[in-house]
């Protein structure tokens, strides 16, 4: 059976565990975190931009018809054979398509 005094003494081993727990915090340790920053900053934007350019790729099509309209047409509008025959007609001899980097 469980008394009151070990409830107690528990509860108070709990309270030092705690409080052991949460160290002091370094000066040096802020410093550090905000000298790192910018690079770390950079680095998750240059990350982010490059998922959402290829999210932008993934899920259109870029097609010139000619060299002053750019049409951008939805991949899921479009059945697989007719995006395939569109990119092939007007992508791939796109002059363009260098300067976009499209495949």
């Amino acid at each position: 059976m469980i008394d009151i005094a070990s409830i107690l003494e528990l509860a108070r081993l709990n309270r030092l565990k705690k409080k052991k727990s949460r160290r002091p915090i370094d000066p040096r340790d802020i410093v550090r975190s905000i000298s790192s920053a910018p690079e770390r900053i950079s680095h998750e934007l240059i990350y982010l931009l490059f998922r959402l350019v290829r999210r932008i790729l993934d899920n259109i099509i870029l097609i010139t018809v000619d060299l002053s309209v750019l049409h951008l047409v939805h991949r899921h509008c479009l059945h697989d054979a007719t995006r395939t025959y569109l990119y092939r007609l007007f992508v791939e001899h796109d002059p363009y398509r260098r300067v976009l980097h499209l495949p």
